[in-house]
């Protein structure tokens, strides 16, 4: 989801400090195209799967449930709109 993010703004020549924060990231994006405010609301909370289960610490282990909907989430944010930036070939 975030290097998603990351290639929409890199597509559109837009600059972005290193981040986690899809809530960051997204915000760039949507002042490109607005009209991604709706799938990218949704994908914010997932931000803690960015961070949260590749660097050591004690974070919880997400359920199958949350896990089943986080990736529902993520498929649905990358293979909608944002999509067509990130086709090679």
């Amino acid at each position: 989801m975030e290097k998603t993010l990351k290639a929409f703004l890199a597509w559109h020549d837009r600059p972005f400090r290193k981040t986690h924060s899809l809530e960051e990231l997204g915000a760039a994006c949507e002042v490109i195209d607005t009209s991604l405010r709706s799938v990218i609301d949704p994908a914010v909370p997932l931000t803690e799967f960015a961070w949260a289960f590749r660097y050591p610490g004690d974070h919880p282990t997400p359920t199958i449930e949350e896990a089943r909907q986080s990736l529902s989430t993520a498929v649905l944010t990358v293979a909608g709109p944002l999509s067509p930036c990130c086709e090679t070939g």
